[in-house]
């Protein structure tokens, strides 16, 4: 199973969600509560926002046929604290010398970072180096029956126009999300259990291979790790999410 596979499935039970492992969104507008799109290898790809008008940037690629924008009506907006990682049940952290001052975390000493174990054979693990945005659409109601009345469109506008060749299953539309500025993120694949992980905070603004190094994963074969945004986005918490929510029926 792919990492970004595996640290979906083991992390969907904690209720915020679906994992996004690729959250970066490079030069194209951050994930937004109405975008229609989906999964692929990790990263959410936008179809369209069908909150939007037809010429609105989000929907530069086209909208469906006979398409009518949805009225996002009441959202709940709230935090996601970065104090603690959000890990699988499978996995147990323990923090050394930081701590979370005005939603940021930081280091306490001269260095700083997170240990994870694996407890079974496969786990995942996120962390936040700062409070994300959380926003819900709350009318889900409205979200359910839109989904109903216009999947078939979605699905023409994604394989007979954009050639994508996704099955109706893998259509998804948002109706909440989580963002933040920086990230990381782990999925443990071993085939046995009791594999170590550590995390070190390092220094913010300083970029590595085309990836923000505000922290470096040391970790061995059997994990995969992965973390963001790149350097060339301008941290701040429009950029990534970590987490999306979504209805597809």
């Amino acid at each position: 199973m792919p990492a970004w596979e595996t640290y979906y499935q083991e992390l969907i039970s904690r209720g915020h969600g679906h994992a996004v492992w690729d959250a970066d969104p490079g030069e194209e507008p951050a994930v937004e509560v109405a975008d229609v799109g989906y999964m692929e290898e990790g990263a959410f790809v936008r179809l369209f926002n069908a909150s939007k008008e037809i010429g609105d940037q989000s929907n530069k690629f086209g909208t469906p046929e006979g398409y009518e924008p949805i009225h996002i009506g009441a959202m709940r907006h709230g935090t996601l604290s970065a104090i603690q990682p959000i890990t699988s049940e499978t996995v147990r952290q323990r923090r050394v010398a930081v701590s979370v001052s005005g939603g940021s975390m930081v280091q306490s000493g001269g260095g700083g970072g997170f240990t994870f174990e694996c407890t079974k054979e496969q786990g995942a693990a996120l962390i936040l180096r700062e409070d994300a945005h959380r926003t819900n659409a709350l009318q889900k109601t409205t979200f359910t029956r839109y989904v109903r009345e216009n999947h078939s469109k979605w699905l023409k506008l994604a394989n007979n126009v954009h050639e994508r060749g996704i099955s109706a299953d893998q259509l998804l539309m948002v109706t909440g999300c989580d963002k933040t500025s920086e990230w990381a993120c782990a999925a443990f694949l071993a085939s046995s259990s009791q594999i170590g992980l550590e995390f070190q905070i390092g220094n913010v603004g300083v970029a590595q291979g085309g990836v923000s190094v505000w922290g470096s994963w040391n970790h061995c074969q059997s994990v995969e790790v992965h973390s963001g945004p790149s350097s060339r986005v301008k941290h701040d918490k429009t950029n990534a999410t970590p987490w999306s929510k979504e209805d597809t029926r």
